[in-house]
């Protein structure tokens, strides 16, 4: 249009406008989110249900909960991840801070309950030796579900030393099976 050409200007004009046919729609598209739970729809799995926010797969855009470390049975708390210690001091590490909690959370809920925290070892160490970590894992325990606000008097503790495997001791795996924590319901 500077030089004067007005028909080569229009041809130019329609050239970039049929190039551009649909775009605008892809940049829109872009940025929708018709659950309006901040992920794209182009990133959002479940365009129909909002994310659930809550530090568990909060990018795929579907609703969800985190998966429970520990369920209530008939018998005992059964608990789904295992609880590590320190092997110097017998207390539980902080990554299973979220299992503590989450029994704590069970026997908020059901305050008629009490339970026997029962530590047991592999055979790692001689059964004079397994009897007292055991008791000082289980007695960690139940002090940190004190902490988390349980009352003493529903927690019993039990060190069961290396006496009850649920496998064998043959394989690494077996070992680490046996060591364990159970919380089991006093009737």
């Amino acid at each position: 249009m500077e030089e004067g050409d007005l028909w080569e200007a229009e041809d130019a004009i329609r050239l970039c406008e049929k190039e551009a046919d649909g775009i605008w729609e892809e940049i829109v598209a872009c940025g929708k989110d018709l659950d309006r739970d901040g992920i794209p729809d182009r990133k959002d799995q479940c365009l129909d249900a909002p994310e659930t926010y809550n530090d568990y797969m909060d990018e795929d855009g579907c609703p969800d909960r985190v998966p429970q470390k520990a369920v209530l049975t008939e018998d005992k708390i059964e608990i789904l991840v295992p609880i590590q210690f320190d092997d110097k001091t017998e207390r539980p590490l902080p990554e299973s801070n979220a299992v503590l909690r989450e029994v704590a959370r069970i026997l908020e809920e059901n305050p008629d309950i009490r339970i026997s925290i029962q530590a047991h070892l592999s055979d790692r160490l001689p059964p004079g030796q397994a009897d007292p970590v055991t008791e000082r894992r289980a007695d960690s325990v139940k002090s940190v579900l004190v902490a988390l606000g349980v009352a003493a008097d529903r927690l019993e503790t039990e060190g069961k030393g290396s006496r009850e495997p649920v496998a064998s001791n043959e394989s690494s795996w077996g070992k680490t099976l046996n060591e364990r924590i159970e919380f089991i319901r006093i009737p």
